[in-house]
């Protein structure tokens, strides 16, 4: 479902996508891009990418592979440039040409999912670079790329899975504006920019979840108490200082506006994933609203 929360008290419903999996993103402001649920069933071996004009409601099918599920993707922000995961290797697609594949991976088998995991891919804010974060291959992978072509420009060393170690970065997000990447591993939060420099700004801040502003100067993310309930906090980076909202068992937070951030609930001591539940909070009057919906997938402007 694709809703207008413009005014979050009266949420305006745009249309319903009954094929759509949970891997949904926005392309633009009109259009949705995602995997068509028919194309996850277990023993299917060709995956689909589509996007959906939602003021027409016409869908494109962008991909269509044999390779394997699409666990990830992002378009340039010009639009013209498409990185994917999928068959344990990155695949890279310009234009209308055909796609390239510019890397393989090997998956760790025969282990579940943690808080800690992330398959992600995010361009730059200039489009320059992607971001490659893929915590279930051996060894976990997160690679800053070029766009052009798909080459490495940055790795993070990695070594045998430890969720503590120095070396295991995940949970990454780029800042507005500049081509400067967050993410953290064992040390904290760390950031890369193109020079190469790679920074410690918060020694020992354990973030899941990151959103940034859309003017570039917070960014909120889950994180998870001493009795690993998760809540919500913010990290001004003016000041690298960071607060927890007031509500508990909160989590998935997307900045909707500079001034108003959507999270889902969160199960109390539970495993990772969003319980039923969408919530709207004001970071001006501080105040929560409840939204009638079960689950937040994305939200635009992202």
């Amino acid at each position: 479902m694709l809703v207008d929360l413009h005014d979050i008290t009266r949420p305006r419903t745009l249309c319903t996508l009954t094929n759509a999996y949970s891997l949904v993103r926005f392309y633009s402001a009109t259009e949705i891009s995602y995997a068509p649920l028919s194309f996850w069933a277990p023993g299917t071996t060709t995956s689909r990418l589509v996007r959906t004009n939602v003021l027409d409601q016409v869908t494109r099918t962008l991909v269509s592979t044999e390779t394997g599920t699409i666990e990830a993707w992002d378009w340039s922000p010009d639009g013209n440039t498409l990185a994917y995961f999928a068959g344990d290797r990155l695949w890279l697609k310009a234009g209308n040409q055909p796609a390239a594949s510019v890397a393989a991976f090997t998956k760790q088998g025969g282990r579940g999912g943690g808080w800690d995991d992330e398959i992600l891919i995010r361009f730059s804010p200039t489009g320059t670079y992607f971001v490659l974060v893929h915590t279930v291959t051996s060894p976990n992978t997160f690679q800053v790329r070029r766009a052009s072509d798909g080459g490495v420009v940055w790795s993070s060393p990695s070594g045998a899975l430890d969720f503590q170690s120095p070396a295991f970065a995940t949970m990454a997000v780029w800042s507005r504006g500049v081509d400067r990447l967050y993410f953290r591993d064992g040390n904290g939060l760390r950031t890369w920019d193109p020079s190469g420099t790679v920074t410690t700004l918060v020694p020992g801040l354990r973030w899941y979840e990151p959103s940034t502003s859309p003017d570039g100067r917070a960014i909120a993310y889950m994180a998870l108490d001493a009795q690993a309930n998760p809540h919500v906090e913010l990290l001004d980076l003016q000041t690298f200082k960071t607060r927890a909202l007031p509500s508990p068992l909160r989590r998935g937070p997307h900045f909707a506006s500079a001034g108003l951030l959507l999270y889902g609930s969160a199960y109390a001591n539970g495993p990772p994933g969003a319980a039923p539940g969408v919530f709207a909070y004001n970071l001006s009057t501080g105040l929560e609203t409840a939204l009638p919906y079960d689950i937040l997938l994305d939200v635009w402007p992202g």
